[in-house]
């Protein structure tokens, strides 16, 4: 028997809540110890969502956040704008449509905030991820810095996209922050 042998396949059904962050999520946000240095950025992050100045939306499951959106808010003049960041996936769950859930949920939340126009930014190396923001009506208005391309979205004037494929699958969202 040598050690590269399949033995068989394994098909998984996750079932997650996406809601905002409570206190008690904040130390599995340093998804085992992957993000332990940003324990600060964290914190800060949450206590913006205190403040009412941000929000970090997780998808729970099994008490372990899959997947977040974190939100920053600002005013521009009299437009209310979001900035999405530190929006990612667990790995091993990627490419399961938990993303797009996440992201609609997300814009659901800040269109019913009155949120007219978000933003965010992707690295200029990561075409995937560029695709996916843009299938998902988003797109780039500049080169940001640090290598990265600025994308946004007029919320107000977009409906979230068509839930398909493998993201149909039964969720449940609570997002009231």
């Amino acid at each position: 028997m040598t050690h590269l042998q399949e033995f068989g396949k394994v098909e998984v059904t996750v079932r997650a809540t996406i809601r905002p962050c409570q206190k008690e999520d904040l130390p599995a946000l340093e998804w085992m110890g992957l993000y332990t240095r940003h324990r600060n950025i964290i914190r800060d992050a949450f206590e913006a969502q205190e403040r009412g100045d941000g929000l970090m939306l997780l998808a729970i499951a099994a008490e372990f956040p899959i997947a977040q959106v974190w939100v920053r808010f600002r005013q521009h003049g009299r437009k209310s704008l979001a900035y999405l960041w530190a929006v990612r996936t667990f790995h091993p769950l990627q490419r399961a449509g938990i993303g797009r859930q996440m992201m609609q949920a997300a814009e659901r939340i800040l269109a019913r905030h009155g949120i007219e126009r978000a933003e965010l930014e992707v690295d200029c190396g990561n075409q995937d991820v560029l695709g996916f923001y843009r299938g998902l009506g988003w797109h780039v208005v500049d080169r940001g810095d640090n290598d990265c391309f600025l994308l946004a979205k007029n919320i107000a004037l977009h409906k979230p996209a068509r839930t398909t494929g493998a993201a149909k699958q039964q969720r449940q969202v609570d997002a009231r922050p």
